[in-house]
């Protein structure tokens, strides 16, 4: 009640103001400017305002905040939170207004001559799991298996360099794409218990060594810190897993990989290398059938009958049989198999093509050794 008592009471006084103005003219026959007691509350605060901010100095607040204040009195508050809090106004992504670069597959060995080798298996077996083919410069490896990289520079890199392993596409029609492991794999137990990063193709058996995803690309990396060689080793080992099949669906699905290795330190690339590789279930297998579409192919022997003739068989030799000839033969053996190739002779010459071809193997194979007997005395008497 004393709300609206009050209220009513404010609405006459205007109401008695306004009247009084309207029946008052300027001498320029133009209505007076009218205020309320609203409005001179509104200039005593704006005043007040004014005089705060007079009475600061920039000892007190950042001359970010003093220079947003001076434009407007009412804009103190933004202008603080946009300039101290805010974190994107003071650091801006390096790749927020540029195109974001394929990943590079070109072997560089830097100044410090930084290569990748590996190291032949002593014997390729069925069994083997992973196997490298000079020919095709490429890996086979199996899946979850552990492969020994070999890094070679000429020179120690500066301290705290990296080894960094990215797995891409080496086709340019998929070279944008990221290589991820298959739904499958990725959401199975095997080789996922406590790992931070199951959907990471590539690990590295490192205790120092961390899965990275770059939040402006989405690529999948395995950064691993650089340690001199051990005493008389001319390279450093370190024990990488390629953790999907090629042929997973989802995944790689048959699109043809790399892996690319490279040294940095500061982010700045001091070498790479990069390796073509084949997760597949028998590396020897495959790195056996794929070398050989490597060798040139012989040349194709040019046949001698023209297309559509069929090739002439060769002539057998026919032996004369009107002739008769006598042989001394010495020693009771020897006569007796030559008097049994006689008969055989003399009985095959006796029969038709037919009854030749129906007789049982033993005599079938009883008249070849005839016969081949025969042909070598033959030759010996010529």
């Amino acid at each position: 009640m004393a709300y609206s008592h009050h209220l009513s009471q404010h609405s006459y006084q205007d109401f008695l103001q306004l009247w009084t103005s309207l029946e008052e003219l300027s001498p320029d026959n133009s209505y007076p400017t009218l205020t309320t007691e609203a409005d001179t509350e509104h200039n005593l605060l704006g005043s007040s305002l004014e005089d705060l901010h007079s009475e600061l100095t920039t000892e007190d607040i950042p001359c970010e905040a003093v220079s947003t204040m001076n434009s407007s009195p009412t804009s103190h508050i933004a202008g603080q939170i946009s300039t101290v809090t805010s974190p994107s106004a003071q650091f801006s992504s390096p790749h927020s207004n540029n195109p974001i670069p394929t990943p590079s597959n070109t072997n560089y060995p830097g100044t410090y001559g930084f290569q990748v080798s590996f190291s032949p298996p002593q014997k390729e077996t069925k069994s083997t799991s992973w196997t490298y083919s000079a020919l095709g410069h490429k890996l086979y490896d199996k899946m979850a298996s552990s492969c020994p990289v070999q890094f070679h520079t000429s020179q120690p890199p500066p301290e705290g360099s990296i080894i960094r392993a990215m797995a891409v596409f080496s086709k340019a029609e998929h070279a944008q794409a990221v290589v991820t492991r298959c739904p499958n794999h990725v959401s199975s137990r095997e080789h996922n218990q406590n790992h931070p990063a199951p959907s990471h193709l590539v690990r590295c058996e490192h205790q120092l060594s961390h899965c990275l995803d770059d939040p402006s690309t989405g690529r999948h990396s395995v950064l691993t810190p650089y340690q001199q060689p051990q005493a008389g080793c001319p390279h450093l080992t370190y024990l990488y897993q390629f953790m999907c099949l090629g042929s997973c669906v989802g995944g790689p699905n048959r699109r043809p990989m790399q892996i690319v290795f490279t040294l940095e330190n500061d982010q700045l690339v001091l070498g790479r290398a990069a390796v073509d590789i084949r997760i597949c279930a028998c590396p020897a297998r495959d790195k056996r059938l794929e070398e050989k579409s490597y060798l040139p192919k012989p040349p194709a022997s040019s046949p001698s009958y023209t297309t559509g003739d069929k090739p002439r068989a060769a002539h057998k030799r026919k032996l004369d049989t009107t002739d008769t000839f006598t042989i001394t033969i010495h020693g009771r053996d020897n006569f007796e198999i030559l008097r049994k190739i006689r008969d055989s002779l003399e009985l095959m010459s006796s029969l038709s093509n037919d009854q030749v071809t129906h007789t049982d193997n033993a005599s079938k194979g009883h008249l070849e050794y005839a016969t081949a007997i025969t042909d070598s005395y033959y030759m010996q008497s010529v």
